[in-house]
């Protein structure tokens, strides 16, 4: 079970500019971390794209998306 970026008990991280490929998830985010900035990237044969549990004001924008079991889990 593989998770290509985990976040954990952090704000206002930027994970920008990856290619992920093949992961169970992508980008995961745990509960209680907030502001984080997820941007340009490219997910690819994902489970699923980008995971994020009861975390708020993430900006998530201009990601490629493409052929993921799931793009978005929230």
């Amino acid at each position: 079970y593989y998770i290509g970026t985990s976040i954990y008990d952090s704000e206002r991280n930027i994970v920008k500019n990856n290619n992920y490929t093949n992961n169970r998830v992508g980008v995961f985010i745990s509960q209680f971390c907030k502001d984080n900035n997820i941007c340009g990237n490219i997910f690819l044969n994902n489970g699923c794209g980008i995971e994020i549990h009861f975390s708020d004001f993430n900006t998530i924008l201009k990601n490629d998306f493409l052929n993921n079991i799931l793009n978005l889990l929230y």
